[in-house]
C-alpha cells in the first residue's frame, strides 16, 4: 500500500513525482517530469527551503532539493502544503515514482505554510475541486482511498463549504490541519488500514480450523502482554501501551552494555574565529556512563560527526517532535545535519546498530515514532531504551542535546 501525493491547482491535480537532495551550494529547483528546464514556481520553493526565509532545511537538515512534478504549476503559494507533506514521505522513503493501485491512498492537497509550520487557507479551493472531479472518481472506482488535506482555517471560507467540497469528499475523507506538526498523524493513518484491506476475499474458515487458529493467536498475542505486566510492572516508563505489537517480545542480545565501556565516540568542529569554519578545530564530547553524551552548543559549531568501528547503521531521532533526523554516512563517520535556524535546545538519540536487520530495525522505529506521537508522549532515553531491548537486533542507544544559549 503506497501513499500518493497530489497538489491540487485549477488546471487539475499535480503528482509529486520526486524529491531528490542536491549538493547544498545548488539552489532547490521544482522541474516538470525529470526535464531539464525549472518550473516558475522554483525561485519560491528555493525560498521555502532555504534557511532565514523557509522551513524545509531547519525541519529536514537540508539545504538544497530538487522535485519533479507530472504538470506544471506556474503561479501561488498554495502548492506548499503539498511539497511539505512529499518532504515527509521522502524522508521515510516512502515516496514513489508511480501511479495509485487498488488499495493506495491518495492526499489530495492545497495550502499554504508559514515559516513558524502554520498552515494558511488559499484561494480558489472549490475550482481546484471541479477541476480534479473527473480523476477523483476514477481513483476511488479503482479503489483508492482520496483525502482532501486543507488548512483548518480554510472551513471558516465561503467557498469550502459550497457544493464541489459536498460532492466530492465525505466527512472522513477531509482532514484540516493547523500545523506541520499535524501532518505526520495525517499521512500515518492509512497504516492501520492495510490489515483489514488484506483480508478481503479470503475463504471463510471451518469451525475447526478457527478454533485452532484462535488458540494460537492467543498464545501469540497475549503471552508477551502478559510477560510485560508480570515481569516489568515495577518499571512505570514500560507499559502495555509499548509493546511493540508488530512482532514478538524479542530479548535484547546487544553487545554494548547500558553501562560501562562505550563503543561510539562523538567529535564536534568547532571554529576557532565566530562564524569561519574553514578554520576549526576537533574536540571529542565526553560521554557518560549512562550513554548520555555532554551538551554541545551551537555557539561556532560547525560540524558533528559519530564515529564506531564496528556499527552496521546508525539511526538518530529527535526527542521533541520525534522526527527521524537523517544523519550522512561518510568515509569519516556518521554525520549530523546542524539545525542552525532552531531557536531552542534540540534533544536527540542515536541508535547503532551492531548485528541484525537494520532496514526492519528502522521500520519499525518509525511505527513507535508514529505510536508514540498518536499517544502524545513525552517520550524519554529511557524509554527509547527499554523499546530497542525488545528488538531482534544488537544495538546501543545514546543521547545527546545540542544547546542554544539561553
Amino acid at each position: 500500500m503506497q501513499t500518493f501525493i497530489y497538489i491540487a491547482t485549477t488546471q487539475g491535480p499535480v503528482r509529486v513525482q520526486a524529491i531528490t537532495e542536491e549538493d547544498p551550494d545548488i539552489k532547490s529547483v521544482v522541474c516538470l517530469d525529470g526535464m531539464a528546464e525549472p518550473l516558475a514556481i522554483s525561485d519560491r520553493y528555493h525560498d521555502f527551503v532555504k534557511k532565514g526565509t523557509g522551513l524545509i532545511h531547519r525541519e529536514f537538515g537540508h539545504g538544497s532539493y530538487r522535485v519533479d512534478v507530472d504538470k506544471p504549476i506556474d503561479q501561488g503559494d498554495s502548492w506548499q502544503l503539498g511539497l511539505y507533506c512529499a518532504h515527509v514521505l521522502h524522508q521515510k522513503k516512502q515516496l514513489c515514482n508511480d501511479l495509485p493501485k487498488p488499495g493506495d491512498r491518495v492526499f489530495f492537497i492545497t495550502g499554504s505554510v508559514k515559516s513558524n509550520g502554520d498552515i494558511i487557507a488559499v484561494d480558489k479551493v472549490s475550482e481546484k475541486i471541479r477541476a480534479a472531479t473527473k480523476q477523483l472518481k476514477e481513483w476511488r472506482y479503482h479503489g483508492c482511498r482520496v483525502t482532501c488535506l486543507l488548512a483548518a482555517t480554510q472551513q471558516k471560507t465561503i467557498e469550502v463549504t459550497s457544493g464541489a467540497l459536498v460532492a466530492n469528499f465525505a466527512q472522513d475523507d477531509l482532514r484540516l490541519v493547523h500545523n506541520t506538526s499535524d501532518v505526520l498523524n495525517v499521512l500515518g493513518e492509512h497504516k492501520s488500514e492495510v490489515a483489514s484491506k488484506e483480508r478481503v476475499g479470503f475463504r471463510r474458515p471451518s469451525n475447526k480450523w478457527l478454533l485452532f487458529g484462535s488458540l494460537c493467536l492467543f498464545f501469540l498475542l497475549f503471552l508477551p502482554l502478559f510477560y510485560n505486566v508480570l515481569v516489568l510492572s515495577d518499571d512505570p516508563i514500560n507499559s502495555i501501551a509499548e509493546v511493540d505489537t508488530l512482532q514478538t517480545n524479542v530479548p535484547f542480545t546487544g553487545s554494548v552494555p547500558l553501562q560501562g565501556t562505550v563503543a561510539l565516540s562523538l567529535i564536534a568542529q568547532i571554529a576557532v574565529q565566530t562564524g569561519n569554519c574553514a578554520q576549526s578545530v576537533s574536540r571529542p564530547v565526553t560521554v557518560d556512563v549512562d550513554h548520555r553524551f555532554q551538551p554541545t552548543s551551537f555557539e561556532q559549531l560547525c560540524g558533528l560527526t559519530y564515529h564506531s568501528d564496528t556499527a552496521k547503521a546508525m539511526f538518530a531521532f529527535s526527542l521533541d517532535r520525534l522526527g527521524i533526523i537523517a544523519l550522512a554516512k561518510k568515509h569519516s563517520g556518521w554525520q549530523v545535519p546542524l539545525p542552525l535556524q532552531q531557536r531552542s535546545d534540540r534533544r536527540y538519540a542515536v541508535i547503532v546498530i551492531y548485528n541484525g536487520d537494520a532496514q526492519g530495525f528502522v521500520r519499525r522505529l518509525e511505527k513507535q515514532l508514529l505510536r508514540w506521537s498518536l499517544q502524545g508522549r513525552d517520550v524519554e532515553l529511557s524509554n527509547v531504551i527499554l523499546w530497542v531491548k525488545k528488538q531482534a537486533v544488537s544495538a546501543g542507544v545514546y543521547g545527546h542535546v545540542l544547546a542554544r544559549r539561553k
